[in-house]
């Protein structure tokens, strides 16, 4: 008796039949695939507002559907020194409400998101479409002992807490309890 391979080799017809089967079904798995990373994640339903995460509230301020926290849509397009970024937060009134913070190191770094790819002034940052940063670098509420505060580095997701004398300048944004 012939050695399998030498067999299948006399019989074209079949093996030909079970490869084109075979080469249908990985297309087909592909094709679905394609398809279904052809959806645009940063797509907006502009008759709702909703994105994958967020919710807008308005034109300044936006609801993280997973903490409830409510988010300034947007950076302060400016940099601030530690101290005037806690004033700006505390001072801020949108939507009627006061209540207005920094965020902690743990919810900013909750928000980033290497799903997003997006451009941030020269730079690039990971982070859902319905915030909008001009510069990679947020300042956080969050300090440690000897001066340091923390802030979060939107390209790579990192924290920092260096010393913030000399002048350390960085964005805003600002949350709330929703």
């Amino acid at each position: 008796m012939a050695p399998p391979f030498v067999h299948d080799a006399l019989r074209p017809n079949c093996y030909s039949a079970t490869m084109r089967w075979t080469l249908a079904v990985l297309a087909l798995a592909i094709c679905s695939c394609a398809c279904v990373r052809e959806k645009d994640p940063d797509h907006v339903d502009t008759s709702s507002g909703v994105t994958s995460r967020f919710v807008a509230l308005g034109a300044e301020t936006v609801r993280d559907t997973t903490t409830d926290l409510v988010w300034t849509a947007g950076d302060n397009e400016k940099n601030f020194a530690w101290p005037e970024a806690e004033a700006h937060c505390t001072a801020l009134r949108l939507d009627e409400e006061s209540d207005w913070r920094l965020p902690e190191i743990g919810e900013l770094e909750a928000i980033y998101d290497e799903a997003h790819d997006r451009a941030c002034g020269e730079r690039t940052c990971h982070l859902d479409p319905a915030i909008t940063l001009t510069d990679p670098y947020v300042w956080s509420g969050t300090s440690r002992s000897g001066g340091r505060r923390f802030y979060i580095d939107f390209k790579f997701g990192t924290q920092l807490a260096p010393l913030i004398r000399p002048q350390l300048v960085r964005r805003v944004l600002c949350v709330r309890r929703g």
